[in-house]
């Protein structure tokens, strides 16, 4: 396995920075607020670190999204329990709160991280197709343990909608064989 150089995560985390930027533009766009985000992290998780995380955010909504191809992982949203409903009621252009919040919780982690994740794996040239998103209770299901990740990338980042209370991290999950796929078109960037 390859391993990954200071170099590599500079580079991993500026491309992200550009791809979810995009992702935050398009959903400040549809919602009419600003939408910040934080600096991302690039880094190597293990499966003990990723149940940590999920369990920090017990209290959060999950959205997962598998991906495969050149690359294969899952993409996963942690959104916010606070302002969710005023998120899909602007999404929306309703007045009041929707009668089904899940339609709302999917359509945001698709504009966030399903949009960020093909921005990015298509900078580097690498074709994954997405499968479609689920909506996780972490009470009754683990949601980053369905590939068995051992050691997976893990690139996190955080979006907050400004004048709601709402805030979500998008965590993107790739096996070791779509790491070591992503390092190469690394090594290709930084060499031209």
């Amino acid at each position: 396995m390859n391993s990954m150089s200071l170099d590599h995560q500079d580079a991993l985390q500026e491309l992200m920075n550009v791809a979810m930027g995009r992702a935050a533009r398009e959903l400040a766009i549809l919602l009419g607020l600003p939408v910040t985000l934080s600096i991302p992290s690039v880094r190597r998780a293990t499966d003990a670190e990723l149940l940590a995380i999920q369990q920090a955010h017990s209290d959060s909504y999950f959205v997962r999204q598998p991906f495969d191809g050149d690359a294969v992982g899952e993409v996963i949203s942690v959104l916010s329990r606070s302002g969710c409903i005023d998120v899909a009621r602007l999404l929306r252009g309703e007045d009041q709160a929707p009668d089904d919040l899940s339609e709302a919780l999917l359509a945001s982690a698709g504009i966030l991280s399903g949009a960020s994740l093909q921005g990015f794996l298509q900078s580097l040239s690498i074709d994954t197709t997405l499968g479609s998103p689920l909506l996780v209770d972490p009470s009754t299901e683990p949601a980053w343990l369905t590939h068995d990740w051992g050691l997976a990338l893990l690139i996190e980042i955080a979006f907050e909608v400004q004048n709601l209370a709402f805030t979500s991290k998008t965590l993107i999950c790739m096996a070791d064989e779509g790491l070591e796929r992503v390092l190469h078109q690394v090594d290709e960037l930084l060499q031209a």
